[in-house]
């Protein structure tokens, strides 16, 4: 969600407590949001030199947290309880590396962090759970201005982790009793501050807003007031004041947390919407609460419509994987909406989307053995097990995953043998442009296979892991590597033999390079 201008009027009135050092204490992290600015606040050029920076980053914010005997515990979103919300999530930012987000949790639960998936949008609950722990919540969300912490709110922009010392953190905690006591606010009406602001028809910023609630104690007098400034029908007045009581109760807290209940006893059986809502059997539960997979299947079921997070051009070789996927978790004929950006646009474009028909679903597939559900993946990725050497079942996923991309991937789209002579013949400027579009069609190629490599891991998760997980750091750690191998490969041109990697790396290389070479 997010109040527009809240921080600046929360700074400019110096609303945060006098700077403290916080230590020996649990912290509460909106997992989303912090993950989402670290990575957004780097500026490398190379993609492997980002992946391993923010690991990094992440790497030394929590060592910093230790020394102070600062225990994070980091809370997720799931996906949308609501249709309405579906697109106004904190993680529609577009990243720079696919599969970011699964790089960074490995990393936090290698380090032995606590990670909790909520099953639905998380801001409530995170509220809810640093009640519950004592202690304050860290984000760069301003929605916890508003919320009910009874522990404080620290944001990131002023929490100086670099800089931890034997005193401790030293950073600002924002008290939401102060706010209401210095802006003449009550506890009751201080979510109207986010309702009046974020609609449209009252055209009301913080200021407004806050003076417009000053002195009231209802939240019905306070919207009534509000209303009376606005020149509306009756009818119109009915439909608004529902609006902002609807966006008021936003930032409610929950009479409990199902994903921390879940976090403490780890019983997928426990009532859960999930399962009740979504008719998720409980192995898709387990993995969705611990690791956060497969999240958009909440979207998918509920709502018939998902948000990309990554773009997508006019040869979307996915596609038929993604179709899979919804025809595993939608099986009653109905379409799905996706919601997409171009390679050139930031601007969302909804497709609609017919799922694969006549699909076993995730209660069919609870009762398959693993060799059915082993067949039914390679299936999916038009591939034979007997193709691949068993010694190298870790890397089944990025082998199947490039062969399944260059079965896919025209011919026509790759530079042909002819291509040397067609060069002694055109002019330096058609030389120049046809190298440039070479290059650009070679990275897309390498974003291609990792978009395939995204979606056959979110296949395999629903078909309950028959294939072993693969750890896709290797590839970004050693990316330049990886992407030559295949830019090479779609350009028709000379394969190096030696690459200056080996062990794992250096497996999967080859491995890599040998299928590239039957094309």
């Amino acid at each position: 969600m997010g109040v527009q201008g809240l921080n600046v009027f929360v700074t400019e009135n110096s609303l945060h407590k006098d700077c403290q050092f916080f230590s020996d204490n649990e912290l509460i992290i909106d997992g989303n949001n912090l993950l989402c600015g670290l990575e957004r606040n780097e500026n490398h050029t190379s993609v492997s030199e980002n992946c391993s920076s923010v690991c990094n980053v992440i790497r030394n914010f929590i060592e910093k947290l230790r020394s102070c005997q600062v225990r994070p515990i980091f809370i997720f979103d799931g996906g949308h309880a609501n249709e309405k919300n579906t697109q106004s999530g904190k993680d529609k930012y577009r990243h720079k590396i696919i599969c970011w987000k699964q790089i960074m949790v490995e990393v936090l639960q290698g380090l032995n962090i606590p990670t909790v998936w909520c099953d639905y949008e998380a801001d409530s609950e995170i509220a809810k759970i640093a009640n519950e722990c004592k202690c304050p919540v860290l984000s760069e969300d301003n929605d916890f201005y508003i919320m009910e912490l009874n522990y404080g709110f620290i944001n990131y922009k002023y929490f100086e982790w670099k800089t931890a010392n034997e005193r401790g953190i030293e950073c600002k905690i924002f008290d939401r009793e102060q706010f209401c006591q210095k802006t003449k606010i009550s506890k009751e009406c201080i979510s109207l501050v986010a309702a009046f602001t974020g609609t449209e028809k009252l055209s009301m910023n913080v200021k407004d807003a806050i003076c417009c609630l000053e002195g009231h104690n209802s939240v019905d007098t306070a919207i009534d007031s509000a209303l009376n400034q606005v020149g509306i029908s009756n009818d119109e007045r009915a439909h608004l004041k529902k609006e902002i009581m609807y966006t008021s109760s936003l930032y409610d807290l929950p009479e409990e947390s199902p994903a921390f209940a879940y976090h403490k006893d780890k019983n997928p059986e426990a009532e859960s919407d999930l399962k009740s809502r979504c008719c998720f059997p409980s192995w898709f539960i387990k993995l969705y609460r611990e690791r956060g997979i497969n999240k958009y299947a909440v979207d998918v079921v509920l709502h018939h419509q998902r948000t990309l997070r990554h773009s997508v051009n006019e040869q979307d070789v996915s596609l038929s994987l993604r179709r899979l996927q919804y025809g595993i978790l939608v099986n009653d004929g109905s379409t799905i909406k996706e919601y997409r950006r171009t390679l050139d646009s930031d601007s969302l474009n909804e497709v609609v989307v017919q799922p694969t028909a006549q699909l076993p679903n995730l209660v069919d597939i609870s009762n398959k053995n693993e060799n059915e559900r082993e067949k039914l993946f390679f299936q999916f990725l038009e591939s034979n097990k007997d193709d691949y050497a068993a010694d190298q079942s870790e890397f089944y996923l990025p082998m199947a995953s490039l062969n399944f991309l260059l079965q896919k991937y025209p011919v026509s789209e790759r530079q042909d043998a002819s291509a040397s002579d067609f060069y002694t013949v055109i002019s330096k400027s058609q030389k120049r442009k046809l190298k440039k579009a070479e290059n650009q069609q070679s990275k897309q190629a390498v974003a291609q296979w990792m978009i395939v490599l995204k979606h056959a891991i979110s296949l395999n998760h629903l078909l309950r892991s028959p294939i072993p997980e693969f750890d896709i750091k290797i590839i970004y750690s050693n990316w330049q590597h990886f992407s030559q191998l295949l830019e090479t490969g779609v350009k028709r041109t000379r394969l190096d033999s030696e690459v200056p990697i080996s062990g794992r790396e250096k497996t999967l290389y080859d491995a890599l390079k040998e299928i590239i070479e039957k094309y």
